[in-house]
């Protein structure tokens, strides 16, 4: 198996980052050329529900992993795209779940 590197997308260079950037501009090329799921074939249906699940279960664990770091990096202080501390006296948040339920329109 090939090891690809990743290379950077709109700046992003760790290699998580890379691949949630990646991964929407991949869903926004498929979606731009319009999905016609009538070509196919029972077989290839299943195969792709199957394989799309895989894929929801693997991102949803990186997600997962990622919550407890953004917990640990303080991101509900509030940071600006560098990672640094953006200076502000107001937090963005007063808790990661307050930032994770904003920054994703997540009900508490």
């Amino acid at each position: 198996m090939t090891t690809l590197e990743p290379r950077p997308v709109a700046g992003h260079t760790h290699p998580v980052e890379w691949f949630a950037e990646r991964a929407h501009a991949v869903l926004d090329e498929v979606l731009a050329r319009g999905v016609y799921l009538s070509s196919l074939s029972p077989t290839d249906t299943a195969e792709a529900v199957q394989s799309l699940d895989r894929l929801a279960v693997r991102v949803e664990a990186l997600k997962t992993s990622l919550l407890p770091h953004a917990d640990i990096v303080d991101v509900a202080a509030g940071t600006d795209a560098g990672g640094t501390d953006a200076g502000g006296t107001t937090p963005v948040a007063t808790s990661t779940a307050a930032w994770f339920a904003a920054a994703t329109r997540t009900p508490l």
